[in-house]
């Protein structure tokens, strides 16, 4: 898992999401409109960070990203 890692980090493509001082709004914006708590924010926070990077569709096999406005998902597998 790490050398896989360590290959993504070296892909000429890989761009990093980073949090800023200016991220905090969106997360606050994105948790208070899908009403999470708990766990989920941790959700939120990947949702609200592809969103303030401008990133439209999020790769994964977890469902639960459905409830983010604004943000596609799609599983990775599906044709």
């Amino acid at each position: 898992a790490l050398q896989q890692i360590s290959y993504w980090l070296e892909s000429p493509g890989l761009v990093m999401l980073a949090e800023t001082e200016k991220f905090y709004p969106s997360l606050k914006e994105i948790v208070s409109r899908s009403a999470v708590a708990g766990a989920s924010i941790h959700d939120a926070r990947i949702a609200a960070l592809c969103l303030y990077h401008g990133v439209k569709t999020l790769y994964t096999a977890d469902r639960d990203f459905s409830r983010f406005r604004g943000l596609r998902w799609r599983h990775p597998l599906d044709g």
